[in-house]
């Protein structure tokens, strides 16, 4: 990014204006590099005017399909809408058909789920007798997710086996995606037998393919399954079991479901108070992140009956304003599924209710809970950054122990981890001494190094030295050389003391990072402190004479 800035001051043009006459494959080739990056969103905006300027539709879709995926959520539908155009113009059914996909999957990513089924028919009608055969099931597929949210259950399973019969021997993914997928529309169905299979059926082809990623989902399958054919203990087991796994990966669509389904176990075995801490995960999902299903509908009602029986009337008319805010979001996207749900509370019962209880809390001093609040907003803020000092300090003294020998593996521990890499042996032998020599001679400080420039040093390919990497370093190609720049930093300022009146950006500089933003970012994630305060600490205990 800083190229491109300095280039345009320098030469009066704008640095979409220092790409002209750039090739298509350039472009491309940049984007295969980094797509996220900042200088990428540059790129994509010179490669669309290019494709622009010559009139070729086929490229300005693509750029638009990338300026896309590089774009904030709330402007993607206008790129998809824009795709759209430049497909209809190429006149190629398979490209509006894949534009049209496309779409749909923005909405789906904004749980518009009629406009996504919607966008879907429509690229299914265009993929119609197209000889891209992944494309046409992908579409399948998606429409198959879409009516299953919106409880066509039997519609979707037909589409699921459908997808799953292709993607067998296509793509291992929407594979097992496709028989999970099933598994959950037999159970929606009654059809708990058959949903018992298919989750185990799954178990199997996922060890087979070693895919274990999967079997999380059918085990968490078979444990929903498990609960509506009333086998309690069995469910929670089963759910208990996943649960973790959902954590760990940040799946929080999964986490809310599987929580659901715990609250429904415990109440059904009248453990209420078990109950509420799973239900109270759920209806936080959709506080804080609009999150809900109609099934999930019922963790509300069931919330609110337990704050009932407690005689808590602020916990009561929360959750029924909640419950109110979620059939309004439940009625615009479920149409269908939702009219056909039991709602133990209705829109004029719940508006009742809140009635009654407003006139209960109405004399309450509200001075006194927003001075309470005020007070435990302070107090929470006080004890954070009393914490959080606490913590940078600790931080920072573990760091100042740490030696060399802890944090550098010895080379028979490096050749150990890469035992079970399957490579030829000497060239995993040849990228172990390039990577050593790599290290010894300070080489990582070359600013702008990138694992396709490091496979090239030697002479080698990204793949290969990628593996050896993650397999010698226990860890990613990217962090691998940011640690080393980091490690190298740290050195340098314990030991010479005019780096400790750098500045961040002359720090980054002198690590060779590509900007100010990385090198902080950088030797956050490597020391869990910032630059500045680690320079503020190390004069601290330098001047007191503590420094180990």
């Amino acid at each position: 990014m800083l190229y491109f800035s300095v280039y345009g001051q320098q030469n009066g043009k704008s640095p979409v204006d220092t790409l002209k006459g750039k090739s298509y494959e350039y472009f491309l080739d940049k984007f295969e590099e980094d797509e996220q990056s900042d200088a990428s969103k540059i790129y994509g905006i010179a490669y669309l005017k290019k494709a622009k300027s010559e009139n070729n539709w086929k490229h300005i879709l693509n750029a638009y399909k990338i300026i896309l995926h590089q774009s904030e959520k709330r402007n993607r539908i206008y790129y998809a809408d824009s795709m759209i155009y430049a497909a209809k113009h190429t006149q190629e059914n398979d490209l509006i058909g894949s534009a049209y996909l496309t779409k749909g999957i923005v909405y789906y990513d904004m749980t518009d789920y009629n406009n996504a089924l919607d966008n879907y028919l429509i690229a299914n009608n265009h993929l119609i007798g197209t000889a891209d055969k992944y494309l046409e099931h992908k579409t399948k597929y998606n429409i198959a997710q879409i009516k299953y949210y919106l409880g066509y259950y039997d519609d979707a399973a037909s589409l699921f086996k459908e997808s799953a019969a292709y993607f067998k021997n296509e793509d291992d993914i929407p594979y097992l995606s496709s028989l999970h997928s099933l598994a959950l529309c037999y159970s929606r169905l009654e059809k708990f037998g058959q949903c018992t299979i298919t989750n185990d059926f799954g178990i199997k082809e996922a060890s087979r393919l070693e895919y274990y990623e999967a079997i999380p989902r059918f085990v968490n399958s078979e444990g929903i399954n498990q609960f509506f054919r009333k086998n309690y203990s069995i469910s929670i087991g089963k759910l208990n079991e996943t649960l973790p796994s959902f954590i760990k990966n940040k799946d929080f669509a999964g986490e809310t479901v599987t929580c659901f389904y715990l609250g429904k176990n415990y109440w059904a075995l009248n453990q209420r108070e078990k109950a509420m801490q799973y239900f109270l995960k759920v209806n936080k999902a959709f506080i804080e992140r609009n999150y809900i299903y109609p099934y999930l509908r019922e963790s509300f009602e069931i919330t609110i009956d337990y704050y009932k029986s407690e005689n808590d009337l602020q916990a009561q008319l929360k959750y029924i304003d909640q419950l109110l805010l979620a059939d309004k979001y439940l009625t615009n996207n479920y149409k269908y599924l939702y009219g056909r749900i039991h709602k133990e509370y209705d829109t004029k019962k719940l508006l009742h209710a809140k009635g009654e209880i407003e006139k209960s809390l109405r004399f309450e001093k509200q001075q006194n809970i927003i001075f309470i609040i005020l007070i435990a907003i302070l107090l929470a803020w006080l004890g954070y950054m009393i914490y959080k000092s606490r913590e940078n300090k600790r931080k920072f003294k573990r760091l100042m122990e740490r030696k060399a020998q802890q944090v550098k593996l010895t080379a028979e521990a490096k050749l150990k981890n890469t035992d079970t890499l399957k490579m030829n042996p000497e060239v995993k032998a040849s990228i172990l001494k390039h990577l050593d020599n790599f290290e010894s001679s300070e080489k990582f400080l070359e600013k702008g190094i990138t694992l396709p420039k490091l496979a090239k040093k030697f002479n080698s390919n990204i793949v290969y030295v990628s593996k050896v990497i993650s397999h010698s370093r226990l860890k990613k190609s990217t962090d691998y050389i940011n640690d080393l720049k980091i490690d190298w930093i740290i050195i340098q300022l314990r030991e010479n003391s005019k780096f400790r009146n750098y500045t961040n950006k002359a720090l980054g500089e002198e690590a060779g990072f590509s900007t100010t933003q990385h090198f902080t970012r950088a030797f956050y994630k490597n020391t869990g402190i910032s630059p500045t305060f680690f320079i503020q600490e190390l004069k601290r205990t330098i001047a007191t004479g503590n420094l180990p």
